[in-house]
């Protein structure tokens, strides 16, 4: 179990900064999108 615990932690940490990672991704490629879209209308 001692074993077990950190590598569960260390993984979660891992994943959460992964999805944490594809949420930024995509934040900038909507403003990207939203800006180009927006310039196109106007």
């Amino acid at each position: 179990m001692r074993l077990i615990l950190p590598q569960i932690y260390w993984i979660s940490k891992k994943v959460l900064g992964c999805f944490d990672a594809l949420n930024q991704a995509f934040k900038s490629v909507f403003n990207l999108i939203g800006i180009w879209f927006l310039e196109r209308l106007l």
